[in-house]
């Protein structure tokens, strides 16, 4: 009798858990996750299964001038982009990629080329090395990276004596797919699990405990989603705080300045965008604006001599909000939307 009640308990856990996982699948999770040939899912919206701050961003480009993707083709450039996520385009929607707008706005001929495992700064005394700057003969080269990642990718001690011989290194320089696409997920996953308990933990703490995504109330509208007040963002906004300090910043300067100072005898400009941490930027609009501590990245970047173009976005795009602009960036998204990317291409102060 015994052994027959636990066979019965076990049928029918098996077909609830079936019957939870057709249904909030269908009817919640999958919008989050399935993949779609037209429409970008925000990482943000990935990481916390919040709808209220989901946005249908649909991909399309409307640029008269587009940017080309290094394949191999060695030809003469006005700018070399090397970057990380945002210079992929990763934020999808309208007109996803800043290098469009550099090429429409500035008639330049723009090359996107892709860092390699040596560094972002080594990818660039590979370039100067190996001769391969007088094949694209470039007049500026853009630096592209994430604020989080910037002290780690750039405030270390460089080789500046670069040497190699390995010649997969220039094959680590192509462009793959920029497809947004993300893979496909099962019907029966652990999303649909972890969909139902964050969005209930939410009501307790920032990042429902072990979401990789904090939401925090803002002051005012911010997002023209359907929750728009509320800002999103990835935990290693937070994390990675502590990493800009001003011995460190000061030693990504120095580097910047070495390596423009090499690129400098090439006759070609060196330009560094680091692209503003989501928190960070609407930092000052929380609500409770002390409860985390605050970057001073910018703040400590501004105050260098440099030698060479800086591109202070935090500056740029915190102007678009103090004049009520919404969607700066995505809502659902660590990456800005194209009213964030175009206003930071037209303020580049190009020399």
């Amino acid at each position: 009798m015994e052994s027959k009640k636990f066979s019965l308990i076990i049928f029918f856990s098996a077909i609830f858990v079936f019957l939870f996982n057709i249904i909030f699948w269908e009817s919640y999770t999958k919008y989050f996750l399935e993949v779609n040939l037209n429409k970008q899912i925000g990482d943000l919206s990935r990481m916390s299964y919040l709808k209220g701050l989901r946005f249908n961003k649909y991909n399309y480009i409307n640029l008269k001038k587009k940017h080309t993707k290094f394949n191999g083709n060695y030809k003469k450039t006005d700018i070399i982009t090397i970057g990380d996520s945002f210079s992929r385009g990763a934020g999808g929607g309208k007109n996803p990629f800043y290098q469009d707008f550099l090429a429409s706005e500035y008639q330049l001929e723009v090359l996107n080329i892709n860092p390699t495992s040596l560094g972002f700064i080594e990818t660039i005394l590979y370039l100067n090395d190996s001769g391969l700057l007088e094949k694209f003969k470039p007049s500026y080269i853009l630096i592209q990276s994430v604020e989080r990642s910037s002290i780690r990718r750039f405030a270390k001690d460089i080789n500046w004596n670069f040497k190699t011989k390995n010649k997969n290194i220039e094959n680590q320089l192509l462009v793959g797919s920029y497809s947004q696409n993300k893979p496909e997920y099962p019907l029966f996953n652990s999303s649909n699990f972890k969909a139902l308990l964050y969005n209930f933990l939410y009501r307790f703490d920032d990042n429902a405990f072990f979401s990789k995504a904090y939401l925090l109330p803002l002051k005012g509208d911010f997002f023209n989603s359907k929750t728009k007040n509320k800002l999103l963002f990835y935990v290693d906004d937070l994390s990675n705080i502590e990493n800009s300090n001003t011995n460190s910043v000061e030693k990504l300067n120095s580097n910047f300045n070495r390596l423009s100072e090499i690129l400098n005898q090439k006759n070609i400009k060196l330009i560094f965008m680091p692209t503003v941490d989501k928190y960070n930027l609407y930092s000052d609009f929380i609500l409770d604006e002390e409860k985390y501590p605050k970057s001073i990245f910018f703040e400590e970047l501004r105050i260098k001599n440099k030698d060479y173009i800086f591109v202070d976005t935090k500056k740029i795009l915190r102007e678009l909000l103090d004049k009520g602009v919404k969607n700066v960036f995505f809502p659902d998204d660590s990456h800005w939307s194209e009213k964030g990317s175009f206003e930071v291409i037209s303020n580049i102060p190009f020399e």
